[in-house]
């Protein structure tokens, strides 16, 4: 029970890790355009005022959503591997939990949803979004935000749902006082009989 305990641990932490990282590479890839236009260099700035600052910005705006879309879409498949690991280990136990199971099975519901619905509008929408003017209304400008915040709900909702199920884990829950009688008389139903020594 302890060896599954540590390793259902192990799974939920890499899969919180990895959200968080994901989230702030995002937030950094985007952010990282701004600084770079501020302070391009000479040879940069230069190729810039050629081209206009506008266009630069969008392009490398239209990249760096290009780059995370894919970024996202590849964790996406990550995770549900990882939470498909992280169920195997909570099945095949020697006390299933039933909440962490539950709370497992619905963060796979809201990755398969990230994955096949809304991740795949996000991409193809962001690509008519991004050459839009600013202060443009759109039809596909409304449905991108209405994707892009439905996947920042579901994604907190997710990590919200990881940190529970790292809770019980973590908590430690009275011991069972027959367990090791039940655990030692299983043992000597699988260990083979041997023969006395002559």
């Amino acid at each position: 029970m302890i060896q599954f305990r540590r390793l259902a641990a192990l799974l939920i932490g890499a899969w919180l890790a990895g959200s968080l990282l994901m989230d702030v590479a995002a937030i950094a890839n985007f952010s990282s355009i701004d600084r770079f236009l501020s302070d391009p260099g000479i040879q940069s700035a230069e190729l810039i005022h050629g081209a206009g600052h506008d266009t630069v910005r969008t392009l490398m705006r239209r990249g760096a959503a290009e780059a995370s879309g894919w970024l996202f879409e590849q964790w996406e498949w990550v995770q549900i591997i990882t939470g498909l690991a992280l169920l195997l280990v909570f099945i095949f136990g020697s006390r299933p939990p039933k909440i962490p199971m539950a709370l497992c099975i619905f963060m796979l519901g809201i990755v398969l949803v990230e994955r096949f619905a809304l991740t795949p509008s996000i991409v193809r929408l962001g690509r008519i979004v991004d050459f839009l003017s600013p202060g443009e209304s759109s039809p596909d400008r409304k449905l991108f935000e209405m994707y892009h915040s439905a996947y920042t709900a579901l994604d907190l909702v997710k990590l919200v749902s990881g940190f529970a199920i790292s809770a019980i884990l973590i908590i430690r829950t009275r011991p069972d006082p027959q367990m090791f009688a039940r655990e030692a008389e299983l043992a000597l139903e699988v260990a083979p009989t041997r023969r006395p020594a002559r």
